[in-house]
């Protein structure tokens, strides 16, 4: 049920890439695995191999400690109890924080952004992704994050059975926060991708990063290309049992074979592809103009691409 992502980096490295400006690249120092369910990896390049691996160390952790807040797959993390329970007292700020953008989201797509279409997911992970007519219509009624109270102090939900996942935007939410941890420690100059991919900097002096969007069934295939300096971009596609709930009707849809956003944030390009995934291009280009330096490329089932602000 987990959104699949294509994206390919044309610059001359592996899946990721950060350079610390503070030095001369000497070498590099890499770490593979799973963030969110996704694959990811970090690679450093740096003089002094023993601050590498201290910061390569450093990130894993903060990235450990945000995955225990958000993934819907560790039964310890703040969202897990938050479902189970139906609120969650003391939340972190982090938490708090990443809710605030998706209650604006939520305002600013008239409610196509919704991550409380979990149980959704659910009963069409158990009918075989053809649930009932009375079971979609039962479940529909008590989605809405208009029902998610959020106070410093107690996130709760408004219907028994609520429930959320973050996976259309928590990858972005914290690719953000592991790019701010990397600059703090001195790499001003990165391309960072877990899930969604942030650049930060240039490659070079003179050479801004280089990222392509392949194709949803080939990857190899690109169909855009651009430069992104201080940017982020996330691809959305879906295809066989990986796919969109629609909240409004409570079922399965996509309107492109895939649709990518590049955005200020990684946040925001991750929750904008996974929202505007469910609509005409006519108003994914309406939606796409409340949001500044907002660009998206959508490749229509058709074949064919789309492009605005491109």
């Amino acid at each position: 049920m987990n959104r699949r992502r294509f994206l390919s980096l044309t610059a001359a490295t592996s899946a990721l890439a950060l350079t610390g400006a503070m030095s001369r690249p000497a070498q590099a120092i890499t770490w593979q695995g799973v963030a969110l369910g996704a694959n990811a990896s970090l690679t450093l390049m740096v003089d002094d191999k023993a601050f590498g691996q201290k910061v390569l160390s450093e990130s894993m952790k903060e990235l450990q400690r945000l995955e225990n807040i958000f993934s819907i797959y560790e039964p310890g993390s703040e969202l897990s109890r938050l479902n189970k329970a139906g609120f969650l007292d003391t939340p972190s700020h982090e938490f708090l924080e990443l809710l605030s953008l998706v209650q604006d989201l939520h305002q600013r797509t008239d409610g196509l952004f919704d991550p409380t279409v979990q149980p959704l997911y659910q009963l069409h992970r158990a009918h075989g992704g053809q649930p009932p007519k009375h079971l979609v219509d039962r479940v529909t009624a008590i989605t809405g994050f208009e029902k998610v109270s959020l106070k410093s102090s107690r996130i709760s939900y408004g219907d028994h059975g609520m429930a959320m996942t973050m996976n259309g935007i928590a990858q972005g939410y914290i690719t953000d926060k592991i790019a701010a941890h990397l600059k703090r420690a001195g790499f001003n100059n990165l391309l960072l991708n877990l899930g969604e991919v942030r650049a930060e900097g240039r490659r070079h002096r003179h050479q801004p990063w280089r990222v392509a969007i392949g194709e949803p069934q080939n990857a190899a295939r690109y169909i855009f290309e651009t430069d992104l300096e201080n940017r982020a971009v996330a691809t959305s596609a879906a295809s066989g049992l990986t796919y969109f709930i629609d909240p409004r009707a409570g079922r399965a849809a996509t309107q492109y074979a895939s649709l990518s956003v590049l955005a200020n944030s990684a946040a925001l390009a991750d929750g904008l592809s996974t929202a505007l995934s469910l609509t005409t291009w006519p108003e994914t280009q309406r939606l796409a103009r409340g949001f500044a330096n907002t660009a998206i490329v959508a490749q229509l089932k058709s074949g064919k691409t789309a492009r605005y602000k491109v």
